[in-house]
């Protein structure tokens, strides 16, 4: 995983150098089993087939530079693109779509709301302070990072050995975030949690519905866009706090 200062710059660069810096082998291996082996099988012309030389070990994975191509043709693929999110898992979906329209989500909210973790402790003490959290290959296309405000400038002790997710937030990098907000539409979004009404943004003068809407982020055609928000509970994952007049 490149460094963090690295990171900042990937998050805004090319897709092509994206795939190649920032996701692992391990992951693209994961998203071939799931999803990316059944689209090169069923559509060998808009994707080709690996030669010999791009497959190793007894397993017949790809190498990652087949991988990577293979990917990028298919987050680009207006047709192929749908059928490659709907092949992942449910949970998987999920985050992904409430990254895709929120930009940026607390690592500790994202969990209360699932009821799972997202990430986990890194084991490796000599890493932690590099890369404090590590992500199940479910969640692999998120990037983990740090709200600068958390710390203010110094890491405690207990800070590197016992790192707090609610000072880290989930991100995708942008030409990612970009090809996932073609297929996830908001109303597919993260179901509420079991709160009476769904929070949504109304103007002074609109009621909201007796029945709301099961998904947040779904726009009833009856109502109006906010110009004033509804505060939303503290559990929901949301964009990270930015401190005011500093």
């Amino acid at each position: 995983m490149p460094a963090a200062y690295e990171i900042e710059k990937l998050l805004h660069a090319p897709l092509e150098e994206v795939l190649l810096k920032m996701y692992p082998a391990m992951f693209l291996r994961w998203l071939y089993d799931v999803s990316l082996r059944q689209l090169a099988q069923a559509f060998p012309d808009a994707l080709p087939p690996p030669d010999r030389t791009q497959i190793s070990g007894a397993d017949r994975i790809p190498k990652k530079a087949y991988l990577i191509e293979l990917l990028r043709l298919v987050l680009r693929d207006p047709n192929l693109g749908p059928r490659f999110f709907e092949a992942l898992p449910t949970t998987t979906r999920e985050v992904l779509t409430a990254a895709t329209w929120e930009r940026e989500l607390n690592l500790a909210a994202i969990e209360r709301t699932l009821g799972q973790p997202v990430a986990e402790v890194n084991p490796d003490k000599r890493r932690m302070y590099y890369e404090p959290f590590i992500l199940a290959p479910e969640h692999g296309f998120l990037i983990v990072m740090e709200n600068r405000d958390s710390h203010r400038g110094y890491y405690s002790s207990t800070e590197r050995e016992h790192p707090r997710k609610e000072a880290y937030y989930l991100v995708l990098p942008d030409d990612i975030r970009k090809a996932f907000k073609s297929w996830c539409r908001p109303r597919q979004a993260m179901p509420c949690p079991p709160w009476t009404t769904c929070p949504r943004m109304l103007s002074s003068t609109t009621r909201a519905p007796t029945t709301p809407s099961p998904i947040c982020g779904s726009w009833p055609s009856t109502l109006p866009r906010a110009t004033s928000p509804t505060p939303r509970p503290s559990g929901w994952p949301c964009r990270r706090s930015k401190p005011s007049g500093r």
